[in-house]
């Protein structure tokens, strides 16, 4: 029970990735990505507040965010920035089975170089291999059309 008690977020965020990319790469065309977000975020709201009816001390919680309007900022424009950036590749064509492999190895090498940067995070002939394997896959995806 501890390897599901310590692996569920992940299994839960891969298949949550994978239904939200279903669900980017079979939106229908005709829908204006604003429309078709604030649709997307006011149901994630509604649903959020929901959520917090099982938060205890609401009120307590909620002055913790006091002062975080630039986090909070930064953290809405990238979520709008990634929804947005998906929908239109796959709206100009870009395939599903290549397109989060080569945005997922990115921002994994990119994290890599922030984490061990600005976190000072360890870095270790096996993480530096991890990512050489990683520039190889994503040479190999990117060799071929990505369109």
């Amino acid at each position: 029970m501890l390897i599901l008690e310590k692996y569920w977020p992940i299994l839960l965020t891969i298949a949550s990735s994978i239904l939200y990319h279903f669900c980017q790469k079979t939106t229908k065309l005709t829908i204006h990505p604003a429309i078709l977000f604030a649709a997307v975020y006011f149901i994630s709201f509604l649903i959020s507040v929901l959520w917090c009816f099982q938060v205890p001390n609401i009120p307590h919680e909620l002055l913790k965010l006091r002062g975080q309007i630039g986090m909070l900022s930064l953290f809405s424009l990238s979520i709008i920035g990634i929804e947005v950036g998906l929908l239109l590749a796959y709206r100009y064509g870009s395939h599903l089975n290549n397109t989060a492999a080569i945005v997922q190895s990115g921002v994994i090498v990119s994290l890599f170089i922030i984490g061990s940067i600005l976190f000072k995070e360890a870095v270790n002939l096996r993480k530096i291999l991890g990512i050489i394997l990683i520039l190889c896959g994503l040479f190999t995806i990117m060799s071929h059309r990505f369109f």
